[in-house]
């Protein structure tokens, strides 16, 4: 199905992980800065933010509903996290019934997702920003997902 999957065991069960790319092709995405395990551990959620403005084309917003999806996924089966989907600023009727989250505004965990020219994820305490345009945001959600399973 054009997806690369590996498998994770939480306590006696193992979970099938789909993601759109395998370690070979996520090695040139840098990784930077360090994260509070201990915060992410012991928390039961964790903010998804993004910029609902966006610079983004309708084609770019469909990359980054993918890599926020595959997050999700990831955040809910093999974590046990609730997801809080949220937006970075109050401009759009959405945001209007949503928290308005950034990696600065709060102490609890946060994934912002970035459009950004770079490709990378940028590790910031309580905060992983996950960048890049296109199917290179998807690319580097999948980066962040193989640092959480402990793979990459």
């Amino acid at each position: 199905n054009d997806l690369w999957y590996t498998q994770i065991q939480v306590g006696n069960t193992l979970i099938d992980i789909p993601l759109h790319y395998g370690p070979a092709d996520l090695k040139d995405i840098p990784l930077e800065g360090a994260f509070n395990t201990t915060l992410f551990d012991d928390s039961g959620h964790v903010f998804m933010a993004f910029n609902p403005l966006g610079g983004h084309p309708v084609y770019e917003f469909t990359y980054i509903k993918l890599a926020t999806a595959e997050i999700d996924m990831t955040l809910i089966k093999a974590f046990g996290k609730a997801v809080i989907g949220s937006c970075d600023r109050n401009e759009t009727d959405i945001c209007k019934t949503s928290p308005i989250i950034t990696c600065d505004s709060t102490k609890e965990p946060v994934i912002y997702i970035k459009e950004s020219n770079e490709t990378k994820v940028v590790l910031n305490d309580n905060c992983f920003v996950v960048e890049g345009s296109g199917p290179e945001i998807v690319r580097a959600a999948d980066r962040l997902l193989l640092r959480l399973y402990g793979i990459l």
